[in-house]
């Protein structure tokens, strides 16, 4: 019981620091699910393009 609530909180730890570096990087005023999402299933190299196409659609 005890790993699962380290994983848990490792979790949500690094999706804590992955939203203030995408709204750093990005100047997103907000981290959506539906954006992290969409960039889960997104290739490395087109992770400005999902950003910046997710921003245009105003979802």
């Amino acid at each position: 019981m005890a790993e699962r609530a380290h994983r848990a909180l490792a979790d949500a730890e690094m999706t804590a620091h992955l939203e203030q570096t995408l709204r750093e990087r990005y100047a997103l005023a907000e981290v959506t699910h539906e954006l992290l999402g969409r960039i889960q299933c997104t290739a490395r190299g087109r992770l400005a393009w999902c950003v910046e196409r997710y921003g245009r659609i105003g979802v």
